[in-house]
C-alpha cells in the first residue's frame, strides 16, 4: 500500500480513538496515519492489505468506539477551554530530533508554539533544591544559550527546571516546559504562573498527557525522556547522586545526545551526581555558556549582548567586586574602601538593573558579565 500522505483529514477526535486502540504502538499509529486518510478508512481497510495483521489483532478487542469517542469529545472540551492544540507525531510542527527516539509520543499536547522542527534547543535539568552557585549558573547559560538562539527545554519543576525556564523569559528567549501531567492539572501555583508566562512569551508547555489528566510518580521518568530527546545536548546543572537528573542523563546517552554538567565541590552532596557524571567520563564538564554554543556551531563572540551602563564609576567598581560566588556587602565595601551605605546604595541600583540579586543576609551575586 501507498502512503495516503493525506494526514490533515485526520480530526483531533479522530486521533484521540486512535491513540487509544488496543495495541497501538508507534510504528502502527504512523503506519495509520501515513497509509490511511481517517478513523473511518483505518477500521475499514480490505483485510487483504499489508495493514490486515493489525486489523485482525484488534478483532474482538475493539471495545466501545462510542464509548472511546465520548472520552475524546470531554479531552478536546478542556483542550478548547485550555487552549491546548493537538500534534500528532506525522504533522510537520513536530520536533524532528523527538520523532526519532525509542518510543517517541505519537501525540503532543501543546499550549503555546512550536518552533520550526529543525530549531536548536539546549535541555537543562538539575535537583530542586538547588544552591545559590546552581542558582547563579543556570541563569547564565540559560540566558546566554537562550540569547544565542537556542531553545531552553526543562521540565518546569521547582529548582534548576523554574529558574532554566525563567531566566530564559526575562532575557526574551522561547523556552519549553515539558510536563508531567494534563496541561490543564499544572501545579502548584508559582508553576502554573510560569507556564502561562512561557506560552504567552513565544515558548510551548508539551505534555504526551492529554488534559484531565494528573501527575502521577510514573509519568516523571517518562517525560524525561522526552526533555532529553527534543534537544541535541542536555545540561545537568546540580544533582545528588540519585534523582531524576540522572535518569534524564541517562535517557540522553541512550538518544545519542551530548550531555554536560556543572563541576561542583567535591564534599557537595548536590554535586555529587553531576561530578561522577564528569569522572565516569559520560559528561562533559561545562565550563561556559561558549563551550556548549561552540558545540552548537555558534560563534558567542559574535552574539549581540547588552553591555551594563553604570550611573557612577562606584557604581561600576560594586558591580565588579560582584561575581558569580555570592559576596558580603561590607567585604565589597572594605575592598573598595568605601562605606557601606554608599556601596549599598550602587547595589541596590544594580539590582534594579538586573545586573546583580540581593540574598539573605546583605549578600549579592552577579547577574551578568561585562562584555
Amino acid at each position: 500500500m501507498k502512503p495516503h500522505h493525506n494526514v490533515p483529514s485526520w480530526s483531533d477526535k479522530d486521533l484521540l480513538i486512535l491513540r487509544s486502540l488496543p495495541r497501538m504502538t508507534t510504528k502502527r499509529f504512523r503506519f495509520a496515519l501515513e497509509h490511511t486518510s481517517c478513523l473511518e478508512h483505518f477500521l475499514s481497510i480490505d483485510a487483504e492489505q499489508p495493514s490486515a495483521t493489525l486489523r485482525m489483532e484488534l478483532g474482538s478487542e475493539m471495545f466501545n468506539i462510542a464509548r472511546v469517542a465520548e472520552e475524546a469529545d470531554r479531552i478536546l472540551e478542556r483542550c478548547a477551554r485550555s487552549q491546548v492544540a493537538i500534534v500528532s507525531i506525522c504533522n510537520d510542527q513536530y520536533p524532528r530530533l523527538l520523532r526519532h527516539i525509542p518510543y517517541p509520543p505519537n501525540l503532543l499536547f501543546v499550549r503555546g508554539m512550536l518552533q520550526h522542527p529543525d530549531a536548536l534547543s539546549l535541555s537543562i535539568v538539575g535537583t530542586r533544591q538547588c544552591t545559590q552557585y546552581g542558582q547563579a549558573v543556570t541563569e547564565e547559560f540559560a540566558r546566554e544559550c537562550g540569547r544565542a538562539g537556542l531553545i531552553i527545554t526543562s521540565g518546569l519543576a521547582a529548582g534548576i527546571d523554574s529558574i532554566a525556564h525563567k531566566a530564559a523569559v526575562e532575557s526574551g528567549a522561547v523556552t519549553y516546559a515539558v510536563i508531567a501531567c494534563g496541561i490543564d492539572m499544572i501545579g502548584p501555583s508559582y508553576a502554573a504562573r510560569l507556564a502561562l508566562a512561557i506560552s504567552d512569551n513565544g515558548g510551548a508547555i508539551i505534555s504526551e498527557y492529554p488534559c484531565g489528566v494528573r501527575a502521577l510518580p510514573a509519568y516523571f521518568p517518562q517525560r524525561n525522556r522526552i526533555i532529553s530527546g527534543i534537544s541535541r545536548a542536555l545540561l545537568v546543572v546540580e544533582s545528588g547522586k540519585r534523582g531524576g537528573s540522572l535518569i534524564t542523563a541517562q535517557f540522553a546517552m541512550d538518544q545519542s545526545r551530548e550531555v554536560y554538567a556543572v563541576p561542583g565541590m567535591i564534599s557537595a552532596e548536590r554535586s555529587m551526581g553531576t561530578n561522577a557524571l564528569i569522572a565516569n567520563n559520560t559528561a562533559i564538564a561545562a565550563l561556559s555558556p561558549s563551550q556548549i554554543l561552540l558545540d552548537y556551531g555558534i560563534d558567542s563572540a559574535a552574539v549581540a549582548q547588552p553591555a551594563p551602563e553604570f550611573g557612577s564609576e562606584l557604581e561600576q567598581r560594586v558591580f565588579e567586586n560582584i561575581d558569580h560566588r555570592s559576596v558580603h556587602l561590607d567585604d565589597v565595601a572594605e575592598q573598595l574602601a568605601a562605606s557601606s551605605s554608599d556601596v549599598l546604595v550602587c547595589a541596590l541600583t544594580l539590582e534594579f538593573k538586573g545586573y546583580v540579586r540581593q540574598l539573605p543576609g546583605r549578600m549579592f551575586v552577579r547577574m551578568m558579565k561585562i562584555q
